[in-house]
Formats: structure tokens, C-alpha cells, sequence
């Protein structure tokens, strides 16, 4: 995503895609090929696991800062606006890397 005057630009240059099972459980999340450069972890693409949820809490504010823009969108999904719902992502993802 890059923030242009006449709004943002969503591209596949920064992405962090969740899969999911045929009834929404999570399996692990793909992430792209310059955030696995970012890691320097040689943890590779795919994630799963503690693995997957430390990937995320390392970008938590980056991702707070993407949903900003979407906030009405995840208000309609989840019932609380974005930011908030995120500080509860981050508590939980946090509890269960422990």
C-alpha cells in the first residue's frame, strides 16, 4: 500500500494473506516475497503456528496503520473499529506466542 493525494494504492509488493480451512479456522499465512527479505529469518513464505503470530506482532503497526483506512469496513465485520480491534489482536496474539 502506498499513500498517493488522491488516496492509497493497494499493490502485491507488501502483503500478509491468512489462510484458512473450508469452515474459517486459520492454517498459517503467506506473507510476500519482500517482507520474507524483511524477516531475514530463513523462515520462508509460509507461516504457521507461534511462527505466524510473531511475524505478526512484529508488524502489528504496520497493520493497524493499513486497517485505519478501512476502519467503517472492520467495524461492519467485527463490531468494534479498527484500532481496537487490533489492540485485542495484539493481546491475544501475545498471549498465545507465550
Amino acid at each position: 500500500m502506498t499513500a498517493e493525494p488522491s488516496g492509497i494504492v493497494l499493490d502485491y509488493q507488501r502483503y500478509i494473506y491468512l489462510h484458512r480451512d473450508n469452515v474459517g479456522r486459520w492454517l498459517g499465512i503467506s506473507i510476500s516475497h519482500s517482507l520474507e527479505q524483511e524477516m531475514e529469518d530463513g523462515g520462508g513464505k509460509y507461516r504457521q503456528g507461534r511462527e505466524a503470530l510473531s511475524l505478526l506482532l512484529s508488524y502489528h503497526q504496520e497493520i493497524t496503520d493499513f486497517l485505519r483506512h478501512f476502519s467503517d469496513e472492520v467495524e461492519i465485520i467485527f463490531g468494534i473499529d479498527a484500532e481496537t480491534w487490533m489492540i485485542a489482536c495484539k493481546a491475544r496474539w501475545r498471549k498465545l506466542t507465550l
